[in-house]
């Protein structure tokens, strides 16, 4: 496994997601059920994990669970059919949206 460090976005915000870690960071092209995990602050359970990359439809993560006083997100990601290459990570709550540019890899 690998983790990678994501930049993080300045806000005056007390509830904006932040976020700090994401692991695994790569996975392959039609995989069923990836489980990825999220680490940061403010990321409650009603917070919104997608995949993005320009030309594909959005990877919607479903299950999403949040624990430890909202600092884990722990989702499931479905890449079947998923274009190989780098996708952003997409999080977002009430208080707004933080992307990691190119956080995963799908692999082939």
């Amino acid at each position: 496994n690998s983790t990678l460090a994501i930049t993080l976005v300045l806000s005056a915000s007390s509830t904006y997601p932040r976020l700090s870690a994401a692991t695994p960071i790569s996975a392959p092209s039609g995989t069923n059920v990836v489980a990825i995990k999220l680490t940061g602050t403010n990321l409650s359970s009603s917070t919104t994990i997608r995949l993005k990359k320009s030309g594909q439809s959005d990877i919607v993560a479903t299950g999403i669970v949040s624990s430890s006083g909202n600092t884990i997100l722990n989702a499931n990601l479905n890449l079947s059919g998923a274009a190989t290459g780098d996708w952003d990570i997409v999080v977002a709550n009430a208080s707004g949206t933080v992307t990691q540019t190119g956080g995963f890899s799908v692999t082939p």
